[in-house]
């Protein structure tokens, strides 16, 4: 049998403090009682089930000793998740340092391989997508703007500058270690004596000495 659709009730640490104080005031409320007040009281979509409030008034001692600085929160974050975010703000602030720009895509695909680096069980890794990068994004203040050329809105000069930084890095290749490449898969390049990023007609084995094969992927 599989497990239930229905999805349970949860109160906020505020909730969850006026819902004790409730009990405590009336010691003969059933659970029953007390779960309808909550859902008219707290303007929830379902009645709470029993064993919610079971749960919630067993636990009032921890509750009461947690610092409820951010009482509206449904749920403490567990170490594991912390630990997870604390990685995830460390990568997105290393690619700003090196200037690389990060897409949201690329952020949760890390996410999910750090949390199998990491050993945490399935069950306790959060659910990775782009709703929990918004959340992540409003919890530790990151801010995110559109890449030139995504609208059709190309800054020019940005452009120029991102050419001359990769001119700077092509100019360290070796020109043996270059290939030349046309709009086919296949290509070929001899011993080359400079840099040419030229397309132009492979040629002959005999007429370029060694020859370097590749795959244009």
């Amino acid at each position: 049998m599989g497990p239930s659709s229905k999805t349970r009730t949860r109160l906020t640490q505020q909730q969850k403090l006026r819902l004790i104080k409730k009990a405590e005031s009336s010691p003969a409320t059933k659970y029953e009682d007390l779960a309808l007040w909550a859902k008219i009281e707290f303007g929830l979509r379902r009645l709470p089930g029993k064993a919610t409030i079971s749960r919630i008034i067993s636990g009032r001692i921890a509750l009461l000793r947690q610092p409820h600085g951010n009482a509206q929160r449904k749920n403490k974050p567990s170490p594991s998740q912390l630990q997870l975010d604390q990685n995830i703000v460390e990568f997105i602030m290393l690619a700003e340092v090196e200037g690389i720009c990060l897409s949201g895509a690329m952020i949760v695909f890390y996410a999910t391989v750090l949390a199998k680096k990491l050993g945490l069980p399935r069950h306790r890794q959060p659910r990775f997508g782009l709703s929990r990068l918004r959340c992540l994004q409003h919890r530790y203040g990151f801010r995110w703007r559109r890449a030139y050329g995504e609208s059709s809105s190309v800054d020019l000069t940005k452009v120029k500058e991102e050419l001359k930084r990769i001119q700077t890095v092509v100019t360290t290749y070796l020109p043996e270690n270059v290939f030349n490449m046309d709009e086919s898969a296949f290509f070929l390049q001899g011993c080359a004596t400079r840099l040419d990023l030229q397309e132009g007609s492979p040629r002959s084995q005999a007429e370029q000495g060694t020859c370097h094969y590749g795959l244009l992927c």
